[in-house]
């Protein structure tokens, strides 16, 4: 498992979202095709909200650093 993923600028994922200046933290998880992408911003966790956007991307994850924190957690215990 891969702790960290170097990606170099990537292209426009093509997301319409609330806020533009979100669109290059969600455009690079989404062309480093991440798991989770761990914010507190209100306009990118609406995302999980979007049934359209989990379509689109059901392997993403837009979390609070809480919930991303016991995710791993669990994630290591069962290695």
């Amino acid at each position: 498992m891969a702790i960290a993923t170097v990606v170099p600028d990537g292209p426009d994922a093509g997301i319409a979202i609330r806020d533009p200046d979100d669109l290059p933290y969600l455009n690079l998880a989404v062309v480093a095709n991440v798991d989770y992408l761990v914010s507190r911003d209100k306009d990118l966790l609406a995302l999980m909200g979007d049934p359209a956007f989990i379509a689109k991307y059901p392997q993403l994850r837009i979390v609070e650093p809480a919930i991303f924190l016991a995710a791993v957690r669990g994630s290591i215990r069962k290695h």
